[in-house]
């Protein structure tokens, strides 16, 4: 039981770290990437 409580916690842990880091990505993308990457981030929030 605990084990599965930590692993949900680490899972949740990596996804805001991921989430973070392609927050960080985008924002330091150049102005020409960006239409490329946007379509993209708006089809994984759906």
């Amino acid at each position: 039981m605990l084990i599965r409580r930590f692993s949900i916690l680490f899972l949740a842990l990596v996804f805001v770290a991921a989430l973070g880091a392609f927050a960080l990505f985008h924002a330091k993308t150049p102005a020409y990437a960006k239409p490329i990457i946007a379509p993209l981030a708006n089809n994984s929030t759906k």
